[in-house]
Formats: C-alpha cells, structure tokens, sequence
C-alpha cells in the first residue's frame, strides 16, 4: 500500500509503504573474463604476467595486482 500526502506551508512529501533496503544484487562481473595492464595502461594477456604491479580490470571492477 503506497500513501502520500503533501504539505504546501512545509513543503515536503511523506510516503510510506516503500521498500527500504536491497535484498539481493546480481552481478554480471562473476562470468566477465579478466583484462590486464601494465602501470602504463598497456593491455597484456594473462600468460605474460611476470613478476611486477598490473592492473586487472573484471567487468566495472578494477583491481591492484602484485605478483
């Protein structure tokens, strides 16, 4: 049931019966495969990781890597 009710002198709008939190959130990163780059911004492949500081970039995550 959603109830509202405006006040002109106050001006403000009371509401009730709304949701008031986040149960769940669904991701699409969990099955995005991950992208690497050098402090430099250039993109290398996973297998070409040595030993050093990369970024690793998963869906709208980016991440520190320290190898």
């Amino acid at each position: 049931m959603y109830a509202s009710r405006i006040h002109t002198k106050n001006e403000f709008l009371l509401l009730s019966g709304l949701a008031n939190g986040i149960a769940t959130l669904h991701t699409d990163d969990a099955h995005v495969k991950s992208e690497y780059y050098t402090l430099d911004g250039i993109r290398i492949s996973e297998s070409s990781l040595g030993h050093g500081i990369f970024l690793q970039k998963k869906g709208s995550k980016t991440m520190k890597l320290i190898r």
